[in-house]
Parts: C-alpha cells; sequence; structure tokens
C-alpha cells in the first residue's frame, strides 16, 4: 500500500494532532493533581497551626491560673479570661479543618473532653483559691 503525498502529509498531521492532544491531557491531570495536592497541604498546614494557636491558649490559661494560685492577684487571670475568649473562635475552625477526616473525629472528640476538662479544673482551682486562700 502506497500513500500519496497528501495522505502522507495528512496521516502526519492526524498523528501529531493525536501526540498534543495526549500531551494536553496529561499536563491538565497533572496540573489537576498538583492543585489538589497543593490544596491538601495548605490545610494540613492550617489546622496544624490552629492546633497550636489552641495549645497556646490553653497554656494561657494554666499560666494566669498559676499565677493567681501563687500569689492570689486577679491581675493574674488577664491571660486566662482572653484565652478563653478567643477558645470559641478557634475550635470551631479546628472542628471544620478536621471534619472531613473521620479518622479525626475520635480524637477530635477527646481533645474536645479534655481541654472541658483543663478549664473546669482551672475554674475550681480559682475557686477554691478564693474561697479558702493560699
Amino acid at each position: 500500500m502506497t500513500f500519496t503525498p497528501t495522505q502522507k502529509v495528512r496521516l502526519g498531521l492526524g498523528l501529531a494532532v493525536l501526540i498534543l492532544v495526549i500531551v494536553v491531557v496529561y499536563a491538565l491531570r497533572t496540573v489537576t493533581s498538583l492543585n489538589t495536592a497543593s490544596r491538601l497541604v495548605l490545610r494540613t498546614q492550617e489546622a496544624r497551626q490552629t492546633l497550636s494557636q489552641t495549645l497556646l491558649l490553653l497554656t494561657d490559661v494554666d499560666t494566669g491560673t498559676r499565677g493567681f494560685l501563687l500569689t492570689g492577684d486577679p491581675d493574674f487571670l488577664a491571660p486566662d479570661s482572653a484565652a478563653r475568649a478567643r477558645l470559641p473562635t478557634v475550635l470551631p475552625r479546628l472542628h471544620a479543618l478536621l471534619a472531613d477526616n473521620p479518622a479525626h473525629h475520635a480524637a477530635q472528640d477527646r481533645l474536645d473532653d479534655l481541654i472541658s476538662g483543663k478549664l473546669t479544673l482551672s475554674d475550681e482551682t480559682v475557686a477554691s483559691r478564693r474561697s479558702e486562700g493560699p
């Protein structure tokens, strides 16, 4: 079977277009994959940052409580109060960031229980210091 020059050109162009389409499809899939991976990395970094912020707020609660326990000076409760005011904005954001991963639900519930316990213990300790003294 012999091809005329016109048929050869058409066959060559057809093959070139096919190769171009394959390359474009592959490039689009790669870009989409990279975009998805980038979003996941950013989300993970935001979750880690929010967890760190939560830890810092709980450290402020602890610091304020400890300062009040040692001195009896209510001014030491300022970091405690400020941290407690910010926790209701940080925790829902953390829940939203971790909501799409079922493996995190149990850890999230445990974290909520630990935070609640920490705040309750701090409240009880401050109340005890106020009522009973050092």
